[in-house]
Parts: C-alpha cells; sequence; structure tokens
C-alpha cells in the first residue's frame, strides 16, 4: 500500500509520521461507565501487559464500547503502570495518556457493512479477536475506512448525555 495515497483525516496528528504511526481499537466492552472515566481522566488501560508493546505516543486509537466507534485519540504519553483506582470493575494498570480528537454524536457501528466486509475479507470472521480481545494494530486501509466514517459523523462536545442515549 501506497501510504501517500492515504486520505486519513490527519487534524490532531501535526508532528507524527504516518509511517510510524500506529492504529489500534482499545475496547471497553460493554462497560459504557469505562469509556466516560477514560475520557474524563484521558486515560487507556489494560490488563493485557502485551498492551505496551502495541501502542506508543503518536498512536491512534479508537476508542470502542458496545460493538461502536465511539472516538478518536491520540496517544500521548509512554506506557506507564498505574495500580490508582479509575475503573470500578478492575485496575487496569497498563495505561497511557490520550488527548480525545473527536467525539461524535452517533458512533459508527464495527458490524457497519463496508468496514465489516473488509475486515472479513483480509481476516475472516474471527477478525474481532484478532483487533479487539488481542489488541494488535490495525491495518491503515481499515483505519481509513473507519476515520472515514468518523469523519462523516457529527462531533459532540456533551459526551456524557452521548453515552447515555446510546
Amino acid at each position: 500500500m501506497n501510504l501517500s495515497t492515504l486520505q486519513l483525516d490527519m487534524r490532531g496528528f501535526q508532528g507524527y509520521e504516518l509511517e510510524t504511526m500506529s492504529f489500534n481499537i482499545v475496547s471497553f466492552g460493554k462497560r459504557k461507565e469505562n469509556l466516560l472515566l477514560a475520557v474524563q481522566t484521558k486515560t487507556i488501560g489494560s490488563t493485557l501487559t502485551t498492551f505496551k508493546n502495541l501502542i506508543k505516543p503518536g498512536s491512534v486509537v479508537f476508542l470502542h464500547c458496545v460493538g461502536m466507534i465511539w472516538a478518536t485519540a491520540k496517544v500521548e504519553s509512554e506506557y506507564f503502570y498505574s495500580e490508582e483506582e479509575i475503573w470500578s470493575d478492575k485496575k487496569y494498570p497498563h495505561r497511557f495518556k490520550i488527548t480525545i480528537t473527536k467525539f461524535v454524536k452517533a458512533p459508527v457501528l464495527l458490524s457497519d457493512g463496508n468496514i465489516n466486509t473488509k475486515i472479513r475479507e483480509q481476516y475472516g470472521r474471527g477478525w474481532a479477536y484478532r483487533f479487539i480481545f488481542s489488541p494488535k494494530p490495525l491495518p491503515l486501509d481499515i483505519a481509513q475506512l473507519i476515520t472515514t466514517k468518523l469523519d462523516g459523523a457529527v462531533s459532540t462536545q456533551n459526551i456524557e448525555k452521548t453515552i447515555e442515549l446510546h
């Protein structure tokens, strides 16, 4: 794939080289309250130790909850370990600081026809285990599909209300 042909919205990502960026899905499962706390604290976390090797400063993360992508964020910090309580269900000690670059009013379904079809073409039916439950970087063409959908969605500042409504 020729990286110069990608039409990703790079607002908020100036100063980072596309070739060194990674695109990851960070999932909150069905716990909307954890998504909200991550946004409020500008922190993402995981119980997986591999998380620290997959995400780096400058990475783009898609915030996923209940089968939908709610936001994009830029990773701002190096990996750090902390047992400070943020989320009530678990510690998620493997952490990064983030800046939300877009939170959408109508979250994008990962089962959307175009996104789901493209991922299944390349990775089969079990793709969710590769990119959501065992986070690996998304291929650039799939990241572009998700980004295009998010770019077309209306942003919101009323994050709590948006989460509550869905």
